[in-house]
């Protein structure tokens, strides 16, 4: 069984308030199926390289609590671009949340 991965549209501009018509392009993370751990994992780890490109390009390293506001902000995104099903599959997967499972159910 062959998986298909959707992308998740992030725009960067819409979490940043960044005016740069470079930001407003956005960017694309693949999702697969989220109900198995390694593709779980595997979006998660997208998501992060994702937003370390972008933050990183836009804060140097000593600019701690932008750089910080920044990937949070992505990841938040990111996340919020799921749909519930997919976001509780990622927490489980990751978090092993037993409680965020049985709310799903």
């Amino acid at each position: 069984m062959r998986a298909t991965l959707t992308p998740v549209l992030l725009s960067a501009a819409a979490v940043l308030c960044l005016a740069a018509p470079a930001v407003a392009a956005g960017f694309r993370v693949p999702v697969g199926d989220l109900t198995r751990p390694d593709a779980a994992r595997a979006f998660h780890h997208r998501l992060m390289l994702a937003a370390e490109r972008f933050c990183g390009a836009r804060y140097s390293p000593v600019e701690l609590d932008g750089r910080a506001t920044c990937l949070a902000a992505v990841r938040r995104e990111g996340v919020e671009q799921l749909s519930e099903a997919q976001r509780q599959s990622l927490a489980r997967a990751l978090w092993r949340a037993p409680e965020l499972a049985s709310a799903a159910g």
